[in-house]
């Protein structure tokens, strides 16, 4: 995509296609995200967020379209838990240092241990720099993946389904981690969940996705919190509560998920 780009501008598309070889998914994707945004791809299992988040990456081309990534953007990739393979004996300074790179490209390289140390220090988990990744809790685990992600000094901050498997404190905690970091590096953060609640307490700007329905829109979080705008969008009752300040709850016909 050859255009003229705000500096603050990270990611940009328009009508853009993603999908497998010659299996378009979807088309027609439009957004932009910018140093600070905080964007959340929501959809259920198999919907296509991982396919788009992986094209907007760049780690799978785009099936039509344009898509523009600024010069130079530093990504930090979180992607999914049970990609660390756990058979091999590496600490968690191991894992974090394996997530460097060359100022300018996405290219991995090991980073230096002081870094390394630094990044598991930022995420609250200075005191295991040696101890056995297969080791620790899933929600330290996750945190190592974080600290190795943010050893790349990124722009953007890209989370894969980060608190599947967890329970309720632990992600709370790690989101909350997640939500400082941005706001204190000004990090653009762009979330994969299928879980809308946890989009809604943190996300900025909601991208539903559901690549079966066709499905593809993006607006402010505030605007698509609505009962009548869900149950339009995805064309089954969809309720919506606030409780408890800033907790959503969205109850899917008899279902509740809080």
């Amino acid at each position: 995509m050859t255009t003229t780009n705000s500096e603050e501008t990270l990611v940009r598309c328009h009508d853009l296609g993603i999908g497998h070889g010659r299996n378009v998914l979807m088309s027609g994707i439009r957004l932009s995200i910018s140093r600070g945004d905080w964007l959340a791809l929501v959809g259920p299992n198999g919907a296509g967020k991982t396919t788009l988040l992986h094209t907007l990456l760049g780690l799978i081309p785009p099936l039509a379209g344009e898509l523009w990534r600024s010069p130079g953007l530093r990504i930090g990739y979180v992607p999914q838990r049970g990609q660390h393979d756990l058979i091999f004996p590496l600490s968690a300074l191991d894992v974090v240092r394996g997530g460097g790179g060359s100022k300018g490209s996405n290219r991995l390289a090991l980073a230096c241990p002081d870094a390394a140390v630094a990044a598991l220090e930022q995420v609250g988990l200075g005191h295991l720099t040696t101890r056995m990744f297969r080791e620790l809790s899933g929600g330290q685990q996750q945190r190592v993946s974080l600290a190795r992600a943010l050893v790349r000094a990124p722009d953007l901050l890209a989370l894969d389904e980060p608190t599947a498997g967890m329970d309720i404190p632990a992600e709370r905690e790690l989101m909350d981690l997640v939500q400082r970091l941005s706001k204190e590096r000004a990090l653009a953060v762009l979330l994969v969940t299928h879980q809308l609640y946890l989009a809604a307490r943190h996300a900025q700007t909601l991208a539903l996705i559901n690549g079966e329905q066709g499905t593809f829109v993006v607006d402010q979080t505030a605007l698509l919190m609505t009962g009548e705008r869900l149950s339009e969008v995805f064309g089954r009752p969809i309720g919506v509560f606030e409780t408890r300040g800033s907790q959503w709850v969205v109850a899917v016909d008899k279902e509740v998920r809080s």
